[in-house]
């Protein structure tokens, strides 16, 4: 891991946002970050670091766009006493734009992991939020480790997996939010399907039996991060959901 920058300030000029109106830097530290992936590819992300050991949470953007539509939310969290981890899908960042692959690699997860557990105060339970295409890579971080308990899933579709994996994890818990509005293509069995966001996560839901399990759904029209913009206390109800889960020990 190596770390580009180390000071707020700086990380502030980079994203053009007021600290003022987000956070308290007593209580945790921000810096960009360079991941190396397995196969030598390199991902970039921020890291929000509490002074204090504890839970953390990943961030997966949309495809399309990049981690800094996270920035405030990931305030939110860290002034909560998470850590956070906005992590840029391949292809995706700043520094990454000509690339043609875009997403996910399986072998990229346990790296993502293992860099937030060593490059923070990361103790005990994980939590991820994905959106859009990304809902896929935080369930299948999910999968492939065990330490996360909670998954947040912004206006992705939902597939087999996903719900054997709410099935037989009872620990996990899930939030789903999406619109009904928000229309799709999907193929069930072969069969092409025309579904909605808020439909797909009412439904993934019921695989779940988890306490803490829910779903926030919307008659306007809007998709993934633009739902921030429809209803701005949505960012911290996700927060919330996220601190109940994770910090409450409500299990």
């Amino acid at each position: 891991m190596n770390i580009l920058k180390t000071t707020f300030v700086q990380l502030l000029i980079i994203a053009g946002l007021n600290f003022s109106a987000y956070g308290n830097s007593e209580l945790y530290r921000i810096n960009v970050i360079e991941m190396e992936m397995p196969d030598g590819h390199r991902l970039y992300g921020t890291l929000y670091e509490t002074k204090v050991a504890g839970p953390g949470v990943i961030m997966f953007p949309p495809c399309g766009a990049d981690r800094w539509g996270y920035e405030k939310m990931a305030h939110l969290l860290a002034n909560q006493g998470l850590n956070v981890l906005l992590v840029d899908l391949r292809g995706q960042d700043e520094f990454d734009r000509e690339k043609i692959t875009t997403g996910m690699m399986l072998q990229d997860f346990n790296a993502i992991v293992r860099t937030f557990k060593a490059g923070a105060k990361v103790t005990g339970d994980l939590g991820v939020l994905g959106a859009s295409c990304s809902v896929d890579f935080a369930f299948r971080l999910a999968e492939t480790n065990a330490d996360i308990v909670a998954i947040a899933a912004n206006s992705g579709t939902t597939d087999k997996h996903h719900k054997l994996l709410l099935t037989n994890r009872p620990g996990l818990s899930y939030l789903g939010i999406g619109s009904a509005k928000d229309e799709m293509m999907i193929k069930y069995s072969g069969d092409w399907k025309l579904v909605n966001a808020a439909g797909e996560v009412n439904d993934i839901r019921t695989y779940s039996n988890h306490p803490l399990s829910r779903s926030i759904t919307y008659e306007q029209k809007g998709h993934a991060n633009e739902l921030f913009e429809l209803d701005p206390k949505l960012e911290g109800e996700i927060t919330q959901w996220f601190v109940e889960v994770l910090l409450n020990g409500s299990k």
